[in-house]
């Protein structure tokens, strides 16, 4: 009989054979499972692979395994090509060993291959030039601070930046001009800073459009702008940015224009676990700013100060900022993802809800092909509850810090794969009611039964007694008994 105790994948003879723990589908903790790690040429055994990026394409091992692609090969899920400094437009053909030089000129090649969905990796430097996106790109950075591009940016539908800085321009400024334009496209901005000059006269992100309300900025830094962000449309998820040196106001929500409904309900929502966590440091205006006339949240966000007096200077318009966080700690979230999948099948389960607990958040039922994210609480010891239909519930108790990302895999069983506790039979004499094991009711049958019970036990307690004062007491062992004579 093979047997998978803990739904990872190996048997249970197979996990003793490689060390791994039979009764724990992630034994590194790492958040890959241990058959997965197995079938991918990783180590179940080693929690550092999960960021080591195995096929050399710009994606970890652990992110290869949420979007479920191959972590050994560099073309899954789409073609990487690379851009460095010292590359040639004239002779590279963006290969690691023969890289472009400019993005705009990587961009215009690849839009001629057959997969238009590719990902650009950009080696660390500067590149000097304005850069249009087109869609289904993404395009990745070394960092924050290794990859900058001095000019500016304008997006593109279904696209994602990340790990890279978009700087002003040295030799001309731009003004009111923002550095990063989204106009009516869905993006991902993610580990991007965004900075200005000691001018402070240039927007960071200019925002217009239905399409910005699906779109993700996280983990971010405004800093040396005139205006970090500028909505006029739909308002994106903002969460976990940084707005630092601002000359006037972190975030300005300006009327809308045109036909424009839905996004985000604001910056921050206290129920909300993936929302919240935006700083604001050193700002010239307001925080937060807003022309609308509907309330705009604004929770669970740092303000550098824990003076409510002062915290409601630094908004201005229908505005709420209740269960502020303490200041100093909005630059530490806490990460917790939740990987999701049948014990039996290894499919990915895409109808669950996970609920946190302690705290006032919402369970999360929103997720990525089974991934669930808490991407923005307080650093607790946290009790996980998932639940599934046609599943068993399941618990998780873990600790989590301050600025840590947790990871967790929940194999999730059915009923009958959980084992059946042994049916009790309780009698309750105040209810007249015999249950348990499938029987109930009341009946003259059942009164009668309990009733010989109950005087059976009298009985026979009343023989006890009397038995057990006929008999010698032995307690005192130095006391001879009568055949001991």
């Amino acid at each position: 009989m093979i047997v998978d105790s803990d739904g990872d994948g190996l048997t249970d003879e197979e996990e003793i054979e490689l060390g791994t723990n039979p009764r724990n589908p992630d034994t590194d903790y790492d958040g890959m499972p241990d058959g997965w790690e197995v079938d991918n040429g990783l180590d179940p055994l080693d929690p550092r692979d999960a960021k080591w990026d195995a096929d050399g394409d710009g994606i970890s091992n652990y992110q290869e395994f949420l979007d479920e692609t191959d972590p050994q090969d560099a073309t899954d899920p789409r073609p990487v090509y690379f851009v460095e400094v010292d590359g040639s437009d004239v002779a590279g053909d963006g290969s690691r060993a023969n890289p472009w030089r400019s993005i705009c000129f990587a961009l215009s090649e690849t839009a001629r291959l057959p997969s238009r969905h590719v990902t650009l990796l950009i080696g660390r430097g500067e590149f000097e030039e304005d850069v249009v996106l087109r869609p289904n790109v993404e395009v990745r950075g070394a960092s924050e601070r290794g990859t900058i591009i001095r000019g500016r940016v304008i997006g593109a539908n279904n696209t994602l930046l990340k790990g890279l800085a978009i700087h002003e321009a040295l030799a001309t400024k731009n003004g009111n001009a923002p550095l990063l334009t989204m106009n009516d496209v869905r993006m991902t901005i993610d580990h991007v800073v965004v900075q200005g000059s000691a001018a402070k006269t240039s927007i960071g992100i200019e925002i217009r459009g239905n399409a910005p309300g699906a779109s993700l900025i996280t983990d971010c830094t405004m800093t040396q702008l005139k205006t970090g962000i500028v909505i006029y449309g739909a308002v994106p998820l903002i969460r976990r940015c940084r707005f630092v040196d601002v000359a006037e106001d972190g975030i300005f929500f300006r009327r809308r224009t045109g036909k424009t409904s839905g996004g985000a309900a604001g910056i921050g929502d206290g129920s909300d676990p993936n929302s919240g966590y935006n700083v604001f440091d050193d700002i010239g205006r307001y925080a937060v700013n807003s022309e609308r006339d509907e309330e705009l949240k604004a929770e669970r966000c740092d303000w550098g100060t824990d003076d409510p007096a002062q915290i409601s200077k630094l908004v201005n318009g229908n505005v709420t900022t209740s269960n502020s966080l303490k200041a100093g700690t909005g630059l530490f979230p806490s990460t917790i993802i939740c990987t999701v999948w049948s014990a039996k099948t290894k499919a990915r389960i895409t109808a669950a809800s996970v609920k946190a607990a302690p705290g006032s958040f919402n369970p999360v039922s929103q997720n990525e092909n089974g991934v669930y994210l808490f991407a923005a609480v307080p650093p607790a010891v946290y009790t996980f509850t998932v639940t599934a239909p046609g599943f068993a519930t399941a618990t998780n108790v873990q600790s989590v810090g301050a600025g840590t990302q947790t990871a967790l895999t929940f194999a999730m069983k059915t009923a009958a794969e959980e084992p059946t506790p042994y049916p009790i039979q309780r009698i309750s004499c105040f209810e007249g009611v015999i249950s348990g094991g499938g029987r109930s009711g009341t009946s003259t049958g059942d009164f009668v039964l309990l009733l010989g019970v109950v005087l059976g036990l009298a009985v026979a307690s009343r023989v006890g007694k009397r038995a057990e004062a006929a008999l010698p007491s032995f307690a005192d062992s130095s006391t001879p008994r009568k055949e001991d004579a």
